[in-house]
């Protein structure tokens, strides 16, 4: 009798832990769901509109001393140039010999005096141009928006669209597009894509094989050397069988947010992407169950603990191991991302360790309350069955 009696104990004190836990899970999913948010906001800085945990990794392995040269991209930076002077540009990137040359200035309209511009451009073997795509209306497919004037009329001329996928206006970059199905059939590469093809078609055969609309870009710790045309026209031969991508670093319009960057300008972006594609440095993603089962376990074990434990020193205990579970799922998702490109997110791991001992109070609280309430009700039982005898 005394064993079932123990044995029932610890079944009781089991499933009031696994109340606490599925409380904890509710609070912290009621904490992220409206804002799209998560504790790891407090490494946020003000400029950034949006951010997960694997930006906070990102940024930490940027910070690393360690630095990787992309040796076969080449930015020339074209500042504040005029229509001729890119034109004259882009005809002399093609007489040094380049891998490529991804071009990202949109020519939309047509001038009187653009025979120079189409005579660089054909003399150029492997260029790539950019055009945007919108979405289809109705359709789950694409369609061509801003192209350049010359679309579709010189042979040697690949195109790319320089769409930077994102939530919303202003959200952080975090990957590029593969392709985009077009309406009526067919897909239109993006820029990087599209440059990549024209370079190292078997890397793109592995991009596609992964079957990703989607890819992280791998930016940390990754340097892209840039060149003004001043420097390229001292130095031309520093191009030499490179992949030489053509466009402005600070044109305010297209500056966007990344995980290492508050601010980085769109060729630079395609650059990164391109070195991702280049070198097969994808990521992949935890599944989200993974950390709900995390997080649930470990909230768990912290409050199985917490009202388990008799020593008075618990308190001082519980917030030890707070800390150190706080500790390992950060430590843990660094090393998942810098050392095997896995994205882990456990975000709500982290909130679940931080509200267990919240939910244990609450749990005490309506707990009591409850008892406080049927004691008021049996009272007032009592008191009205003493008025029906005394009747």
């Amino acid at each position: 009798m005394k064993r079932l009696r123990i044995s029932s104990e610890k079944f009781s004190l089991v499933m009031k832990a696994a109340g606490m836990t599925a409380l904890a899970f509710v609070l912290s999913w009621l904490l992220t769901a409206p804002f799209s948010a998560s504790t790891s906001a407090i490494f946020s800085s003000p400029e950034k509109t949006d951010f997960i945990l694997s930006d906070f990794y990102a940024q930490v392995a940027d910070r690393r001393p360690v630095r990787n040269l992309s040796d076969r991209i080449v930015i020339i930076d074209i500042g504040r140039a005029n229509r001729d002077e890119i034109a004259a540009l882009i005809g002399d990137v093609g007489l040094c010999a380049p891998d490529a040359v991804g071009v990202d200035v949109n020519f939309e309209e047509a001038r009187d005096d653009d025979s120079n511009l189409i005579a660089a451009l054909a003399s150029v073997e492997k260029i790539v141009m950019p055009v945007s795509v919108k979405e289809s209306e109705g359709e789950d497919k694409f369609e061509i928006d801003d192209r350049p004037f010359f679309y579709g009329q010189l042979d040697n001329v690949k195109y790319g669209a320089v769409n930077l996928p994102g939530k919303f206006e202003g959200a952080t970059i975090r990957e590029f597009t593969v392709g985009y199905p077009i309406k009526g059939g067919g897909e239109q590469a993006s820029f990087v894509t599209a440059i990549a093809e024209e370079v190292s078609p078997e890397k793109v055969n592995q991009l596609k094989e992964r079957h990703h609309q989607y890819e992280t870009i791998d930016y940390p710790s990754r340097e892209i050397p840039e060149i003004t045309i001043e420097e390229f026209y001292s130095r031309p031969e520093s191009i030499e069988g490179k992949i030489v991508l053509i466009g402005a670093l600070d044109e305010a319009s297209d500056m966007h947010g990344t995980p290492v960057r508050s601010s980085m300008s769109g060729i630079k972006i395609h650059a990164h992407a391109l070195s991702t594609v280049l070198d097969g440095s994808y990521y992949s993603s935890l599944p989200k169950w993974f950390d709900n089962a995390v997080a649930m376990m470990l909230c768990f074990f912290m409050i199985l603990m917490s009202i388990g434990l008799t020593t008075k020193f618990k308190g001082i205990m519980i917030r030890i191991v707070q800390v150190i579970l706080v500790y390992l799922a950060i430590r843990i998702g660094y090393s998942l991302y810098v050392d095997h490109r896995v994205i882990g997110d456990f975000s709500l791991t982290m909130l679940m360790i931080a509200f267990g001992t919240f939910a244990i109070d609450i749990w005490n609280g309506l707990e009591g309350l409850l008892t406080a309430v049927g004691k008021w009700i049996r009272k007032i039982k009592t008191k009205r069955e003493k008025r029906l005898e005394v009747e």
